[in-house]
């Protein structure tokens, strides 16, 4: 598949309506630690969340090319009426394939925050 055919997608993709569900969410703390095997890292993101319902989602963009820092955004998923009471969470994903010439960005509703990874 050449080049401007992924972008075509990627483009018809993007131009899709947006879910109402599904939105970013801010986060307090974010780290990268490595694995125990060789060239694996994992990013753990943690906060609070706006509702005790809502599950919590690291979801890496998708890229034509590797960029500088690959973008991670902090996702919630409201399921249901919102239930009124804040609740802490704490996710962790596997970035390894994730990673861009320089490293990673992790990108919330509240801010972001860059990872520079050797």
């Amino acid at each position: 598949m050449e080049e401007s055919e992924v972008q075509s997608i990627i483009e018809s993709f993007e131009a899709l309506p947006q879910p109402t569900t599904y939105r970013r969410i801010s986060f307090d703390d974010a780290q990268v630690n490595a694995g125990f095997i060789a060239d694996t890292y994992f990013l753990t993101v943690s906060g609070v969340k706006s509702t005790v319902n809502m599950d919590v989602f690291l979801q890496p963009l998708i890229y034509i090319e590797k960029p500088d820092y690959w973008e991670i955004e902090v996702i919630g998923h409201l399921r249901g009426i919102g239930l009124p009471a804040t609740a802490p969470y704490t996710k962790t994903i596997d970035i390894s394939a994730n990673i861009g010439h320089k490293g990673i960005k992790v990108i919330g509703s509240n801010k972001e925050q860059q990872f520079d990874i050797p």
